[in-house]
């Protein structure tokens, strides 16, 4: 539970300017909004960051810090006291496009692309018409140039969009599915990377801001 993960109602959130996270687990945070209150008590959970559940890590709270602990391994976390906004505000509701593809062909797509893009912006742009998926980088000051094609499915209007590909990347690694959706609207609205299927009580949602696209 890191510092820029906040527990807001039944999930937890993590963003910046550029992407966020939310993801919910019913069972697991309700233990902790209602454990957490318990002055100076140290409280065992369910939670393991790479999404398996077991019990075993302890946490406790002062008033400036939160500690974990699982085993021989200990975290501190400074607590802010800060409203956080309404991170729903930024989910947009109305994204009509639905594309799905097999996560690990398309990590690997990008990571090949993004080998040609500028270092600077990770950008690759994605032109998505019919069932393909083109994904294409350059880097202008070297003359650096990549392409890739996929299949995919998709429903909706022809579409090019550009996302920073080191974003993308890190974010399908939280979907443990085969195919991930990606639900998007135009090329300079948000877009939701979501796991094609997701476990009883379990809500993973991931919001990835465009950037602009290169003429």
């Amino acid at each position: 539970l890191p510092q820029h993960w906040v527990l807001c109602e039944w999930c937890a959130v993590r963003g910046d300017g550029s992407e966020s996270v939310a993801c919910g687990r019913e069972d697991v945070l309700m233990q902790l909004l209602g454990l957490l209150q318990t002055e100076g008590r140290a409280v065992r959970v369910w939670w393991d960051g790479e999404q398996r559940w077991y019990e075993g890590v302890v946490l406790s709270y002062n008033s400036n810090h939160l500690f974990v602990q699982h085993g021989s391994t200990h975290m501190i976390c400074r607590l802010i006291d800060a409203r956080f906004p309404d991170y729903k505000v930024v989910i947009p509701g109305d994204n009509p496009y639905k594309l799905i593809v097999n996560k690990t062909d398309f990590q690997n797509a990008l990571r090949r692309v993004n080998v040609f893009s500028n270092k600077s912006t990770n950008q690759v742009a994605l032109n998505i018409t019919g069932s393909e998926l083109q994904m294409a980088a350059q880097d202008v000051d070297f003359s650096f140039e990549g392409n890739e094609r996929m299949s995919c499915q998709y429903d909706g209007e022809d579409l090019q969009i550009a996302f920073n590909a080191r974003f993308l990347i890190e974010m399908l690694n939280a979907a443990d599915t085969d195919d991930v959706k990606m639900e998007l609207s135009t090329s300079t609205k948000a877009g939701l990377i979501k796991p094609t299927e997701q476990a009883e009580g379990e809500d993973l949602l991931m919001l990835v801001m465009p950037l602009m696209l290169n003429n």
